[in-house]
């Protein structure tokens, strides 16, 4: 199996799965890990392709977008604006904290985030935990203030 696709998966998985349940949590949906990790995993692997086959810059963004939008949809009761919302502020937020993420690894390590991905693919994957584990405490600390609402799942 392809080094880089496991560490495609390492890191982009629970990236992936903090992402989403940020977005539940925002939707005010119960966080359901057994839902959310096979979901993050199937669209994970998407971008994987969709980036490996040479998409245009940003297209794997789109298609987060879009998927996670059609599968809060889907999944539970939320109104397509709602799911859109919350997806978009869950990338949003995983945007935000991807770059101030890259400023401290580069500042605090003396590291060039720039050439990192070419000359230490395990390295640049590794820089993405701390992150995945924001994302995750935000999605986490969101549905333990804002209280989950019953009967939201459809599946």
């Amino acid at each position: 199996m392809d080094t880089e696709f496991v560490w495609f998966l390492v890191q982009g998985i629970p990236e992936l799965t903090g992402t989403f349940a940020l977005a539940l949590a925002i939707l005010r949906v119960p966080i359901r890990w057994l839902l959310v990790i096979p979901a993050a995993t199937v669209v994970c692997i998407a971008i994987y392709l969709i980036r490996t086959a040479g998409a245009s810059f940003g297209v794997h963004t789109a298609f987060l977008l879009l998927s996670m939008v059609v599968l809060l949809c889907k999944a539970t009761k939320a109104k397509l604006s709602s799911a859109f919302i919350a997806a978009f502020v869950s990338e949003a937020m995983l945007a935000t904290a991807e770059s101030l993420n890259n400023i401290l690894f580069s500042h605090f390590f003396d590291l060039n985030i720039n050439t990192l991905p070419d000359t230490n693919w395990v390295l640049w994957k590794m820089i993405g935990f701390p992150q995945d584990i924001v994302l995750l405490l935000l999605a986490i600390l969101y549905a333990k203030f804002k209280k989950p609402r019953e009967g939201m799942w459809r599946v």
